[in-house]
C-alpha cells in the first residue's frame, strides 16, 4: 500500500511540475528511466519497449492519425474489410450537450475519438449518473491525449465522442483479442478477460498455442493461468489484423468474438504506452527482435 501511494505521488509530481516543460524525447527518456530503471537506447533500440518509444518519436506515417481516430477508422474498415466487422454506431458528437440520452438504448458505450482508455460503459441507462458522465466527457474533449502521453498518432485527431452498441455474448462475457502485428505479420495475441471486474490476461500464438511470457503491470492485473477456448472467428481475426496492419511498422489490432463473428475494436500503435513490463525480462528483447525498424 505504501509503495502504491508513493508511486501515485511521484506520478502526480511528474505530470504537473516537470512534464509540461519537456520536449517529447526528454519526457519519454525521463519516464523510461523511472519505469525501467535504465537509460532509453534510441540510437540502437533492442527491446520491444525501446522500439515502441522509437516509433513514438520517429514514425510519422500520416495514416496513423486516421487509424487511431475512433470515428475515422470506421471509414477505413468499411473500405478495406467491409461493414460486417463494425460495431453498431448510435451517434457521434463534438459537443457533449448534443447527446440525447433518452433516445439511446438501455445499454451502450461512449468513447473519446482522440485518446486511449477514455470509455464509459453503460450497462443500464436507468442507473447511469448522466451529470458525472457529461462532466467526464467534457474533460476528455478539453484534453490533448498527445500532450499527456506524447503518442504522436493522437496529436491531430478532432476530439469527438462516439456512442456504440454495448457488446456481449449470450453468457454475458466479452473477451478482448489484441493482435500484435510486426511489420504487417500477426505474431501473437493478447487475451484480456473480465476487463472491468478482476482484469486478467494471457497470451496465445496465431494458431492458438499458449505462450509463456506476460506483458502488463502485474500489480494492476493478474495472469490468467487456465486455458482460454479458441475463438470461432480466429482465422478471420488473423486475416483482418494482417490487412489492417500492412501499412505500418507495428500495429496492435483489437477485436472481439461476438456470437462467433469478429467485431473490430480499435487500432493502437503504442500498447500500454510502451511502459508495460515484459516478463520474464529476456522476452522484452526477444519480442523486440520481431520488430524491424526502418533505417533513419
Amino acid at each position: 500500500m505504501f509503495y502504491y501511494h508513493r508511486r501515485r505521488l511521484k506520478k502526480k509530481f511528474y505530470r504537473r511540475l516537470i512534464k509540461p516543460f519537456l520536449n517529447d524525447e526528454a519526457a519519454i527518456r525521463l519516464r523510461f528511466r523511472s519505469r525501467f530503471g535504465r537509460t532509453l537506447n534510441l540510437k540502437s533500440p533492442k527491446t520491444f519497449n525501446e522500439k515502441l518509444q522509437w516509433i513514438k518519436l520517429h514514425d510519422r506515417n500520416p495514416l496513423m492519425t486516421s487509424y487511431a481516430d475512433k470515428y475515422e477508422v470506421r471509414k477505413i474498415i468499411e473500405s478495406k474489410i467491409g461493414t460486417r466487422i463494425l460495431n453498431e454506431l448510435y451517434g457521434f458528437f463534438e459537443d457533449v450537450d448534443e447527446i440525447d440520452f433518452d433516445s439511446l438504448p438501455e445499454s451502450f458505450v461512449l468513447k473519446a475519438t482522440h485518446g486511449s482508455g477514455w470509455n464509459i460503459i453503460v450497462k443500464d441507462k436507468m442507473t447511469m449518473n448522466r451529470k458525472e458522465a457529461k462532466k467526464k466527457m467534457k474533460k476528455w474533449l478539453a484534453t490533448s491525449y498527445y500532450t499527456r502521453s506524447r503518442e504522436w498518432s493522437y496529436k491531430h485527431i478532432l476530439p469527438r465522442i462516439v456512442c456504440e452498441k454495448y457488446m456481449k455474448n449470450k453468457d454475458g462475457s466479452l473477451i478482448d483479442y489484441k493482435v500484435f502485428c510486426f511489420n504487417g505479420t500477426p505474431s501473437f495475441i493478447q487475451v484480456d478477460l473480465d476487463k472491468y471486474s478482476g482484469h486478467m490476461r494471457t497470451f496465445y500464438s496465431p494458431d492458438w498455442q499458449k505462450l509463456d511470457f506476460f506483458i502488463g503491470n502485474e500489480w494492476k492485473l493478474h495472469r490468467y493461468e487456465k486455458e482460454v477456448k479458441r475463438p470461432d472467428s480466429l482465422t478471420d481475426m488473423m486475416e483482418i489484423a494482417r490487412r489492417l496492419s500492412d501499412d505500418f511498422i507495428f500495429a496492435r489490432v483489437d477485436m472481439y468474438d461476438v456470437g462467433g463473428k469478429a467485431i473490430f475494436g480499435e487500432v493502437t500503435f503504442y500498447p500500454g504506452g510502451g511502459w508495460q513490463k515484459v516478463l520474464p525480462e529476456h522476452w522484452d528483447e526477444k519480442l523486440g527482435n520481431l520488430l524491424e525498424l526502418p533505417m533513419r
